[in-house]
């Protein structure tokens, strides 16, 4: 009978189970839980007020009032917070995602945009760490490492921890999971900006930073080196944005396009063909010479680069419609969220009904545990009902010991000996079962050296009162010949008797004769001569076969005493057992129950969830409608 206990394990882990989710990269634990209460504190617009609100601002407090109903159950709460950051986006400027391979100029270009060298530019990659730029009323540098906690970090010194030129701070770079940059800039009150390292260094810590922003990114703008623009990797790389993230394609450098070769117009033509419709809009700028021109009050030469056309578009396209962007970015980032949601839930029924075959062979284990203890159980009374006969036994040797020993005499009891050797059998005979038993548990179940032990201790007295019973019945033979020496004592004593009645009726008037001339005295006298030396013989003999029974007694009662102890020790082991496995049960017991209510509330939140789902659902629905009729 194996104990089936590795059943239950999986059960025991339901709650990690239920969901895998992906850790938001950019926050710690305290700040999760700063989310939580906020959203519990949230108090959620009601039905007739919302109708009154813009298209945004209704998105958003439907979105927050979804996420207070996740935030009620702790299997939700992740999803909640993940639910409300997307929500709280729209009272946020744009996130635009700045993406490209290195050395096409990312960096310049975002210094060109805010009009104020900030990032480390032309270093072979610049970019080492990924770098959020948005507002604030002074210049700080916030780090965010990897294990989620934060530290403020000298402004002065930026660049060394922002490009790869310092190794010295590589250490403290690759410990980052990214920058926040804050500067008092107007711009960045409209819009944020994130500057990412190069894709194509192919840097695991890089590749996974920028995925982290993508989930977050309202607007991508993708930069190209117009010598070198829309390569089948960047082709590749754009497409796996998907539509939601369908970038601006900026191709940079054109102040490097030879005119007599190919013109401007043409390499942007030929860019655009390329991408063949994986981007929204292409864009050529030289943004190093933006950066002259901006420096030098040059207005003509702003033209001749491309900037001054780029920021109008960057006007009209993000600034003019931040709004609609904002509203476009936020439902498709809805919508996204409730596909993974609506997947997160068909990966918790499935858990629901792994749960339930689990439980199965969960009651088999418990039912396993139950025939173990029933198993003992058994033992236990049979190791009582021998230790009880071989009391009995030892009683009986103890009684019986004692006045043979005081008295020997012929006890005619025929019973007294089968008795004797009943109860010799007794000491032994109760208690091989249970041995056979203790054996049999050393063979099946790891760890039982003991029942080992207590088995070939009994089957070692097995052998040494065999040889007790052997001497025994060996005795018992010897009785018989004892019998036969008591009849011929009984013909000696009947014969002495017989001569003594003839001897003394053999006078003249029939009393005994004054002279006993027919030697019937003399023969009386003989027959009681033989009579004595026979009974001295046979009671001699006698002496001898009783103190032989003595021994053997004693004997057995020693042996019986070792069987005893045997018992004792099988009993404390079993004992011992019983309370391990009725331990093991109760733990056993409580934690199928513990575990079959965890389960009872994954269904119930799982019945929530779909509730949640499916209003989520008509959410997103009625927001893609109202965004197709716009």
């Amino acid at each position: 009978m194996e104990i089936l206990y590795a059943a239950g394990i999986g059960v025991l882990a339901i709650v990690g189970y239920w969901y895998v989710r992906k850790v938001q990269k950019h926050g710690s634990k305290d700040s999760a839980s700063r989310i939580t209460q906020e959203i519990a504190a949230y108090t959620p617009i009601e039905e007739a007020e919302i109708a009154g609100l813009t298209e945004l601002e209704r998105l958003t407090a439907q979105l927050k009032g979804i996420s207070v109903r996740l935030n009620q159950y702790a299997l939700y709460q992740a999803d909640a917070a993940g639910l409300w950051g997307i929500a709280q986006e729209s009272s946020r400027p744009l996130l635009v995602l700045v993406m490209g391979e290195f050395k096409t100029g990312k960096s310049t270009f975002i210094n060109t945009i805010l009009a104020e060298d900030v990032l480390t530019a032309d270093a072979a990659p610049a970019t080492a760490v990924t770098s959020l730029l948005r507002y604030g009323t002074e210049k700080k540098v916030l780090l965010h490492y990897e294990d989620g906690h934060e530290a403020l970090y000298p402004f002065a010194k930026l660049a060394e921890i922002t490009a790869e030129g310092d190794d010295s701070k590589r250490e403290l770079r690759e410990s980052l999971a990214y920058v926040e940059i804050f500067l008092p800039n107007t711009m960045l009150q409209q819009i944020n900006l994130i500057d990412t390292p190069g894709l194509n260094v192919h840097r695991e810590s890089h590749i996974k930073n920028t995925e982290g922003f993508k989930d977050k990114a309202d607007v991508v703008l993708w930069v190209f080196n117009a010598a070198r623009s829309a390569t089948r990797t960047e082709i590749q790389e754009i497409k796996a944005l998907g539509e939601r993230l369908k970038p601006f394609a900026v191709v940079n450098r054109i102040d490097n396009i030879d005119e007599e070769e190919e013109s401007v117009a043409d390499v942007l033509s030929g860019v655009e063909k390329r991408l063949s419709g994986s981007v929204q809009a292409v864009f050529g700028v030289s943004a190093k010479l933006a950066r002259e021109a901006v420096k030098a009050g040059d207005a003509a030469l702003l033209q001749q680069c491309g900037w001054t056309g780029f920021m109008s578009k960057l006007e009209s396209h993000f600034l003019g419609c931040a709004g609609a962007l904002k509203l476009t970015a936020i439902s498709d980032k809805a919508q996204e969220f409730t596909s993974r949601f609506a997947g997160r839930i068909r990966e918790l029924e499935r858990a629901a009904e792994d749960n339930e075959k689990k439980f199965a062979s969960r009651e088999e284990g418990m039912e396993n545990i139950r025939n173990e203890l029933r198993f003992f159980w058994k033992l236990k009374e049979k190791s009582l009902e021998s230790l009880s006969r071989i009391e009995s036994s030892n009683q009986f040797f103890m009684e019986k010991l004692k006045p043979a020993r005081e008295q020997v005499e012929l006890i005619d009891d025929a019973s007294f000996y089968k008795k004797g050797m009943d109860m010799l059998l007794n000491c032994i005979v109760p208690v091989l079962p249970v041995a056979d038993a203790f054996e049999e548990l050393s063979k099946e179940r790891d760890g039982f050296q003991e029942a080992a032990a207590i088995a070939r201790d009994i089957l070692m007295l097995n052998d040494d009162i065999d040889v007790e019973v052997l001497q025994f019945e060996t005795w018992l033979q010897g009785m018989q010949e004892l019998d036969e020496r008591q009849v011929k004592l009984e013909a000696k004593k009947s014969r002495m008797e017989s001569l003594e009645t003839e001897y003394r009726h053999s006078g003249m008037f029939g009393g005994e004769p004054v002279f006993d001339f027919s030697g019937k005295r003399e023969r009386f006298n003989r027959s009681v001569q033989a009579y004595n030396d026979y009974l001295k013989d046979f009671r001699a003999i006698v002496y001898t076969h009783w103190a032989k029974y003595v021994d053997i007694c004693a004997d057995a009662n020693a042996k019986n005493k070792d069987v005893k102890k045997v018992v004792e020790r099988m009993k404390a082991f079993l004992e011992k057992m019983d309370r391990q496995y009725r331990e093991e049960m109760k733990r056993f017991e409580q934690d199928f129950d513990r575990a079959r209510q965890e389960h009872v509330q994954l269904c119930d939140d799982i019945r929530a969830g779909q509730c949640l789902l499916a209003a989520l659902e008509a959410i997103v629905a009625e927001g893609s409608a109202e965004e197709a009729v716009g």
